[in-house]
Order: structure tokens, then C-alpha cells, then sequence
């Protein structure tokens, strides 16, 4: 029930800006004026406004598309020696670009020190060791049906904060898992439109999953 609520609310928060107010504005327009080459001339006019604000956005976005080019590549490698006993958590720059004030935290069933860390600079190719886990530690996080946490924030070099979270888990330690920060691009009309885009596939998710599987098992036949 919860999560049909919170869907309705996203659906009519997503509705709003590209469907309720110009339905709203046209329905009050219709009804002061009538239908008369006024009402018609306001309505062509506001279609123009709205067009407009849908390429400032446009606009909006490729600028930012533009800024993301120059974001650092950041990834968490695990490695361990053929005599080492213990696995080498460290961290990488695999980008064309630095990262700056990059501080890391770690959040983990079992105790890490230091559990966090500030690199001041981390440049294209440099690598910066973070912890040491033994296989004591490996083997109690896995008794804890726990995972290590990496968050990890930075600055780019146009002076943009960003983020990322690696997801160490003691099954796989050699491949953690990325979780990119979501990023939000600007604009209202866009976002508006993606929202419902996502809400519409969630809630045809089942009958898509029912299709996939209809067609997978007649081709099976």
C-alpha cells in the first residue's frame, strides 16, 4: 500500500509541471476569454514558452554533459600476493583527470583502522593503498554476512563536489561492486518527463517480464 502511495504521489508530482498547470492555465484562459483569437494567440504562446524553456534546458544539460568529461575515474582494486597473507584494499585513478580533497570512509561489520582517510591529490594513474584486510578478517565478515562499505568523495578539477560507493563483499573481494552517486541534471520540463518515462516501465514491469518470458520459452520450443 506504501509503495502505491509513494508511486501516485510521484506520478502527479511528475505530472504537474508538464500536463497539470498547462491543462490549468489553458482551462482558465478558455474560460475568461472564451474560444476567441485572444485565448487561441494565448495558448499558441504559451506552447512557445514552453518550447523554449524545453531548449534552455536542453542547453542546460549538454553544459553539464560537458562538465562530466572532465570527472576523475575512480575504482577500488583488491589484491593479494601469492605469499601474502593479507589482501590489499587500495584506491585508483583509471581516469584522464584528477581528483581532489578525495576523503574515504569505510563502514564494515568488522573493525577497520583507521576507518577513514583524506588524499589530498589523486592523479591520473596514481594509486593510494587504504587498508590491509588478513584472512581472519575476511573469514569474520563473511561469518557476519557482512560487506565493506567504501564511500568515497572528491572534487573534480572544475571544482565539483561527486561521489562514489564501492561495495566490498567477502564471496567476491576481487570485484567489488560501484554504486555512482545519482546525478540530477538541470531542469524542470526534462526531469519531469523522465520521471513519468521510469514510472510508466515500473508499472508495466510485470507484463514486460511476462512478454520476455512467453517469447523465451517458444523459441525454446
Amino acid at each position: 500500500m506504501v509503495v502505491w502511495r509513494n508511486f501516485i504521489k510521484a506520478f502527479i508530482k511528475a505530472l504537474t509541471p508538464i500536463v497539470i498547470i498547462p491543462a490549468c492555465i489553458i482551462s482558465w484562459i478558455y474560460y475568461t476569454f472564451g474560444l476567441t483569437p485572444s485565448s487561441v494567440l494565448l495558448t499558441v504562446t504559451m506552447v512557445q514558452v514552453y518550447f523554449l524553456w524545453a531548449q534552455v534546458e536542453v542547453a542546460m544539460r549538454q553544459t553539464r554533459l560537458n562538465a562530466l568529461s572532465y570527472e576523475p575515474v575512480l575504482t577500488i582494486l583488491v589484491e593479494k600476493g601469492e605469499l601474502s597473507e593479507f589482501f590489499r584494499i587500495k584506491v585508483k585513478n583509471i581516469g584522464e583527470y584528477p581528483a581532489y580533497n578525495v576523503f574515504i570512509y569505510s563502514d564494515s561489520a568488522i573493525q577497520i583502522t583507521p576507518k577513514s582517510k583524506l588524499i589530498g591529490v589523486l592523479g591520473r594513474g596514481q594509486e593510494e593503498t587504504l587498508w590491509f584486510l588478513s584472512e581472519k578478517d575476511v573469514r569474520d565478515l563473511r561469518e557476519a554476512q557482512g560487506e565493506l562499505k567504501i564511500d568515497i568523495d572528491y572534487t573534480n578539477i572544475l571544482n565539483e563536489a561527486g561521489g562514489i560507493t564501492f561495495v566490498v563483499r567477502p564471496q567476491d573481494l576481487t570485484s567489488p561492486l560501484a554504486v555512482p552517486y545519482r546525478r540530477r541534471f538541470p531542469g524542470l520540463l526534462l526531469n519531469s518527463v523522465e520521471e513519468l518515462v521510469t514510472l510508466i516501465k515500473f508499472l508495466t514491469f510485470k507484463r514486460r517480464m511476462k512478454k520476455l518470458a512467453e517469447s523465451r520459452k517458444s523459441s525454446t520450443l
